[in-house]
C-alpha cells in the first residue's frame, strides 16, 4: 500500500480571507473544483485583529470582491466590522468550501503537483494558491538598545483601541499608509506630547476633495503613464493641504504612483493628521538612531 499522499484534481486555496475567498470564488465560478484551507476557525481572522476604529482606506466601490459589492450601508470607506460581516456573507453567498482548523506546516513541490503538510495529514494538488496575506507578519526594524527600552514598542498591528495613548507621549514611526492611519486615530484622543519621526515624508492624499471621494479618480489614474500620475498626485496634495513642507514633510524623490507600482507602497490617506499636523499637536522628528533605557535618540 503507497504511503504517498492522495492527489487531487481540485485546487487548494491556503487562507480564507479576502484574497483566499476572491481566488476561491473565481475558481468555483468558472467549474474548478477548489477547497480552502484556514488555519483559524472563521474567515477574515486577520480582519479581526485589527485595531476597532480601522476603516478601509479605498472606496466601497473599488473594495467589492468579484461577484458581490459591499452593501451601501458599510458607507463610502467600510470600518473593520462591516468588512468582516461582508466576508462572511460573501463565504456563505457562494457555498464556498472551507476546511477551518487546518494549518499548512510545509508545501513543497513533487513532480507535476504540490505536496501539503497539514495539522490534519499530507495531501497532494496539482494547483495551489498561497493566499495568507502580505502583511500577516508585522515587522519590526532591529534598532540598536530597542530589547533595554524602558517604555513600550508596539507594531501598528498592535495599536488597539485609541483611548489607550490618552495622556501619553508617543512617537510614530514612519507617516506611510499604516503612520499615518494612526497618526489620523490619535489626532481624536488627548495624547502628551505627540512625535512622528520620517526619512521622507509620504504624499498623502485627502479623504475627499471639494466633497468629491478622490480616490473614485484611481480607475481613469491607471490609464496615465506613471510619471503623470506621480504629478497629478502631488498637484492633488498641494491643493488639498498646501506646501506641507513647511511643517516638516519633505517629499519622497520617488513619487507615490511609481512607488505604488514598484514597492506596493500605496500613498497615505488623511483624515486628521495633516489637521492635527498644522496645529501644533504632532511634530515631525528626524528618524530614530537608536533607543536608550528612557528615550529614543534621533
Amino acid at each position: 500500500m503507497s504511503n504517498r499522499p492522495q492527489q487531487r484534481d481540485e485546487v487548494i486555496v491556503i487562507g480564507a480571507g479576502a484574497a483566499g475567498l476572491a481566488a476561491a470564488q473565481a475558481l468555483k465560478q468558472r467549474r474548478i473544483a477548489v477547497r480552502v484551507i484556514e488555519a483559524s476557525g472563521r474567515v477574515a481572522e486577520a480582519w479581526r485583529h485589527r485595531h476597532p476604529h480601522l476603516r478601509l482606506n479605498t472606496h466601497r466601490s473599488l473594495s467589492s470582491l468579484p461577484g458581490m459589492k459591499l452593501p451601501r450601508s458599510a458607507g463610502a470607506f467600510p470600518d473593520r466590522d462591516s468588512l468582516i460581516r461582508y466576508l462572511e456573507d460573501y463565504a456563505a453567498r457562494f457555498d464556498l468550501p472551507i476546511d477551518f482548523g487546518v494549518r499548512v506546516e510545509g508545501l513543497r513541490r513533487d513532480g507535476d503537483r504540490w505536496v501539503l503538510e497539514t495539522s490534519a495529514g499530507t495531501e497532494a494538488a496539482r494547483q495551489v494558491v498561497v493566499a495568507t496575506g502580505e502583511n500577516r507578519v508585522p515587522r519590526r526594524p532591529d534598532w540598536p538598545g530597542a530589547s533595554d527600552f524602558r517604555g513600550e514598542i508596539l507594531h501598528s498591528a498592535d495599536f488597539g483601541p485609541r483611548e489607550r495613548y490618552r495622556g501619553k507621549r508617543v512617537l510614530v514611526v514612519g507617516a506611510g499608509n499604516s503612520g499615518t492611519d494612526v497618526l489620523n486615530h490619535l489626532s481624536r484622543v488627548e495624547t502628551g506630547q505627540l512625535w512622528v519621526s520620517l526619512r521622507h515624508g509620504p504624499v498623502v492624499f485627502p479623504t475627499r476633495l471639494l466633497g468629491f471621494p478622490v480616490q473614485l479618480t484611481g480607475p481613469l489614474m491607471e490609464r496615465l503613464p506613471l510619471a503623470t500620475v506621480d504629478r497629478l498626485l502631488v498637484i492633488t496634495e498641494r491643493l488639498a493641504f498646501g506646501r506641507l513642507s513647511r511643517w516638516g514633510l519633505r517629499r519622497h524623490p520617488v513619487g507615490a504612483a511609481t512607488r505604488m507600482a514598484t514597492t506596493g507602497t500605496a500613498p497615505a490617506i488623511d483624515n486628521g493628521f495633516i489637521a492635527a499636523l498644522k496645529a501644533g499637536k504632532v511634530e515631525v522628528v528626524p528618524e530614530i538612531e537608536a533607543f536608550e533605557p528612557g528615550s529614543v535618540r534621533l
